[in-house]
């Protein structure tokens, strides 16, 4: 049996990392544009393609996908192979970072005790998880800025967000 699902994505939304650990996908661009970067399960980059009206990516199990939609939006259709596919997510309330030590996450990102303090207890509160990128990222100058609510910083870019993510496998 296979699943096969529809999503828009307005336009510059971005997805944080996430897999599939018993289907691989198949992601089939109908309108739009994105930018999909995929991981070997080891960490290295796989894959950072654009995809265009009529493009596919095959995306095998066990490995991360992020994707960044573009300017006009990104709607797609993924077929995945088995029924039931099992999603491990790095965001929201079944977020694989719940699971983990607090010292791991300050390590892999860099941050202080009390900043991850506060980003955990932010996403339990908002049933979301804040992705960090590491206090030595760089911006490329296409990306766009931090975005700032208030004096806390609550969304980067897509390559701070790989760096600090692509860096933990």
């Amino acid at each position: 049996m296979h699943v096969m699902v529809g999503l828009f994505f307005l336009q510059d939304a971005l997805t944080a990392p996430g897999w599939f650990t018993n289907a691989d996908q198949l992601m089939y661009c109908a309108e739009g544009s994105a930018r999909v970067q995929v991981v070997w399960p080891s960490g290295e980059m796989a894959g950072d393609v654009e995809m265009n009206e009529g493009d596919s990516v095959m995306v095998p199990k066990n490995y991360p996908v992020m994707i960044q939609a573009g300017r006009n939006g990104f709607n797609a259709t993924f077929v995945m192979n088995n029924d039931k596919p099992i999603a491990m997510h790095m965001t929201g309330s079944d977020s694989v970072f719940k699971a983990m030590h607090p010292r791991v996450r300050m390590g892999a990102f860099d941050i202080t005790e009390e900043v991850d303090r506060r980003a955990y207890e932010q996403s339990r509160r908002a049933k979301t998880t804040y992705l960090l990128p590491p206090r030595s990222a760089t911006r490329r100058e296409s990306e766009s800025e931090v975005v700032v609510d208030g004096a806390n910083n609550i969304g980067v870019g897509m390559d701070e967000i790989q760096a600090a993510m692509w860096s933990m496998f």
